[in-house]
């Protein structure tokens, strides 16, 4: 049973949502950046961003796709000033809080992540997306309590937010409470099952 908790949890947790598709860019430079980055010509693309940038302090979408691209690219530092420059224009920008937070635990530091995340709840930001990723940090430092508390509020930001029900399953089944993990992962599987060709062919 508790294997299969964990594959359920698992299966839904890597289920994509519109909230972690990159941003289509809007601006020119940033359609030309984002063709010439994946075209492989990685500093065009970023010299373009840089110009765009010197041209309108205030262009957000190119701070936040220079960030991405300096982070893929192993210049975490620089994404990081880049992400928060964003922030700084737009203090309500959940997908750069998510980003920021991301790219902090992928440098191990959890601390940053933490305070990144908890800024975005203080702005106000009511993002399934923000909720999970610290509902995910307070279930690794086992602060089970805050995690469940998190998942509940992606949920209640958005009903459809599968990964926030796998968080759920899998921090009631870290804390040994396999009834409320296998009810957790009863929901998203009863919601996307009528979208489901197959399911509905088996289960009808």
């Amino acid at each position: 049973m508790k294997k299969m908790i964990l594959l359920f949890a698992i299966a839904f947790a890597v289920v994509p949502t519109l909230a972690q598709l990159p941003p289509i860019p809007k601006s020119e430079a940033c359609k030309k950046a984002s063709q010439k980055f994946f075209q492989g010509d990685r500093q065009g693309a970023m010299a373009i961003l840089d110009e765009a940038i010197a041209k309108d302090p205030n262009l957000l979408e190119a701070f936040r796709m220079r960030a991405d691209f300096r982070a893929h690219s192993g210049d975490f530092q620089g994404a990081i000033q880049d992400y928060k420059a964003a922030l700084a224009i737009d203090p309500t920008a959940a997908d750069i809080y998510e980003r920021l937070a991301f790219w902090q635990v992928f440098q191990r530091d959890h601390a940053g992540a933490m305070a990144t995340l908890n800024a975005a709840v203080a702005q106000g930001v009511k993002s399934e997306t923000v909720y999970i990723a610290r509902g995910d940090l307070n279930r690794d430092r086992q602060d089970f309590p805050s995690a469940i508390a998190d998942y509940q509020n992606a949920i209640a930001s958005n009903p459809d937010a599968v990964k926030a029900y796998s968080g759920l399953a899998l921090t009631y089944k870290a804390k040994g409470d396999l009834t409320s993990a296998i009810a957790a992962l009863r929901v998203p599987w009863k919601r996307l099952r009528p979208h489901c060709a197959a399911c509905r062919g088996r289960w009808a």
